[in-house]
């Protein structure tokens, strides 16, 4: 009834578990690497005292603006990265993982949203899916071979992700502005 993979995992059953470790440990060097990334963006051109960061989970961060903030304590959008974890950066697993969203469920404020950069040679796409994502982005696989190069490659992305979009501040808030606040 063993397959020769079954066989094969209980004859080397220590090495299992010392993998399944290191995965466990390499979760948390993610998760670690997402909060760095504050330091990171607070010594760009853009960032400001009007800018938060915040980090929505153990795999998720995003950033927002005060001039993005409708009824005291939401925002209208978040220039973030989710599903930061190996199955995604290194495994088959395909999703889009930097973003640009909106939790606002009006249609005509994402609708405008995603014109702001349907014309524009952006980073990702518009996302034209019913939902709230207005851009998408994929993080690059890291292949094997780039495991020297693996923090500096994502590192680099998602702050470039980030810095674009931020720097769209100001035609963003003129949307929030007009589609949200009175």
């Amino acid at each position: 009834m063993l397959t020769t993979e079954t066989r094969l995992l209980i004859e080397h059953w220590p090495a299992v578990e010392e993998i399944i470790q290191a995965e466990a440990t390499l979760k948390t060097q993610l998760s670690e690497l997402l909060s760095s990334l504050k330091d990171d963006l607070h010594k760009t051109d853009w960032w400001c005292e009007d800018w938060s960061f915040v980090r929505q989970s153990e795999n998720q961060i995003y950033t927002v603006h005060n001039n993005w903030r409708y009824n005291k304590s939401n925002y209208a959008i978040w220039i973030g990265v989710e599903r930061f974890d190996p199955s995604v950066l290194f495994g088959k697993e395909v999703f889009a993982q930097l973003y640009v969203w909106t939790p606002i469920t009006d249609k005509q404020f994402i609708g405008k949203a995603r014109e702001l950069f349907r014309s524009k040679k952006i980073l990702g796409t518009v996302d034209e899916k019913k939902g709230s994502y207005i851009i998408k982005h994929f993080l690059p696989k890291i292949l094997p071979g780039q495991s020297a190069e693996c923090e500096n490659i994502i590192r680099e992305r998602i702050i470039q992700f980030f810095s674009y979009y931020a720097k769209e501040e100001k035609s963003i808030s003129d949307i929030v502005t007009k589609q949200i606040k009175p």
